[in-house]
C-alpha cells in the first residue's frame, strides 16, 4: 500500500508498505504535527497525481512507482526506479528488508545520512545498507 502526506507546499511524504494493512506504530522519527496543507488529487486511468502550488507527485498505478516534478517548469526531479520488500526475521519477529532505488538528474547529489562515519559526503551511487549501530551514528 502507498499512503501520502502533504506536509507543506514543498514537502510530500510518501509511505510505502508491503501490504494494505494500516500502520499501527507511531513513528519516532517523522514529525507528526504538520499543519493542514492545500493540495489537489487527480485520479486518472493510469496515474494518481497529487499536486501543491510547487510540487507534483505522480503515482503510476501499473508499476507502483512514484515520480516527483517541479510544478512550475514540469521538470522531473526524482523518479523511483524500483523497490522491493523481502520477508525476514528480526529477533524472531516477522520483518522486512526494504530496497528502494531512485533515478535523479546527473547533477544532483545526495547528502546527509544521519551522521554515519564512513567518510562519504555525497552518497549518490553509494550502495549503503542502512542498519543502526549505536557506535556509528553521532
Amino acid at each position: 500500500g502507498v499512503e501520502r502526506h502533504v506536509c507543506s507546499d514543498t514537502i510530500l511524504r510518501v509511505v510505502r508498505r508491503p501490504t494494505e494493512a494500516a500502520l499501527t506504530k507511531t513513528s519516532l522519527v517523522v514529525r507528526a504535527d504538520w499543519p493542514e496543507a492545500a493540495c489537489a488529487v487527480d485520479k486518472a486511468e493510469a496515474y494518481v497525481t497529487v499536486s501543491t502550488d510547487s510540487v507534483l507527485a505522480r503515482y503510476d498505478l501499473s508499476t507502483g512507482r512514484i515520480a516527483f516534478f517541479d510544478k512550475a517548469s514540469g521538470k522531473l526531479r526524482l523518479q523511483e526506479a524500483e523497490y522491493s520488500f523481502m520477508g525476514s526475521k528480526d529477533l524472531g519477529r516477522d520483518a522486512f528488508q526494504v530496497e528502494q532505488r531512485w533515478d535523479t538528474s546527473a547533477e544532483e547529489g545526495l547528502y546527509g545520512g544521519g551522521g554515519y562515519q564512513n567518510g562519504i559526503v555525497n552518497l549518490r551511487h553509494a550502495p549503503l545498507e542502512m542498519i543502526q549501530f549505536n557506535t556509528e551514528a553521532e
